[in-house]
């Protein structure tokens, strides 16, 4: 398992290192607003709320941000939730042409969790499937951003499997600093 950590980490350190003599127009900070539909599941039953998340981050060259969110989920009364969250991801570009880029992202993601316990979804033992608290996962998106300036315009898909499963849709603005 060592091993595996190691060789993980060597990589992506490596990677890192490669990409960090970009040209210095394409390096910096950007931060920026989102609005978001939260499509929760959990045992059969759906829940659909729009929630809005602050997002800043880092531009290593014009192929890999390092980006971090913090954002509300909504409440979600079929399941007997209210969820916020903070993330944190590594994005992957692909310039189509100066103003087009397609983009992937991986991370993580931890949701605070605020449950009703009188509208809670159960499983078939009568337990509950969602709690109180803190719940942590991994999650991947993709999208398409569109750069005017200074300003970039985006929308993305990402799943995350916590609790409940989130399938979010996101629409945002960022400024380059």
């Amino acid at each position: 398992m060592i091993y595996k950590t190691l060789n993980f980490a060597t990589t992506f350190s490596t990677l890192l290192m490669f990409s960090l003599p970009a040209a210095a127009s394409e390096r910096g900070f950007y931060g920026g607003l989102t609005i978001s539909q939260f499509e929760a599941e959990e045992q059969g039953i759906s829940s659909s709320e729009t929630g809005l998340g602050i997002i800043a981050g880092f531009t290593f060259n014009r192929y890999i941000d390092l980006e971090a969110s913090v954002f509300d989920a909504g409440d979600h009364n079929d399941l007997g939730m209210k969820a916020e969250g903070v993330s944190l991801s590594v994005v992957g570009k692909y310039p189509i042409n100066d103003d087009w880029q397609l983009f992937a992202e991986f991370g993580g993601v931890s949701l605070d969790l605020a449950i009703d316990e009188s509208t809670t979804t159960v499983d078939t033992q009568g337990l509950e499937t969602l709690s109180d608290g803190r719940d942590s996962s991994f999650f991947y998106g993709f999208g398409v951003k569109y750069n005017i300036g200074q300003w970039s315009l985006f929308g993305k898909n990402s799943q995350a499997d916590t609790d409940a499963d989130f399938n979010i849709f996101t629409l945002g603005a960022t400024y380059r600093f």
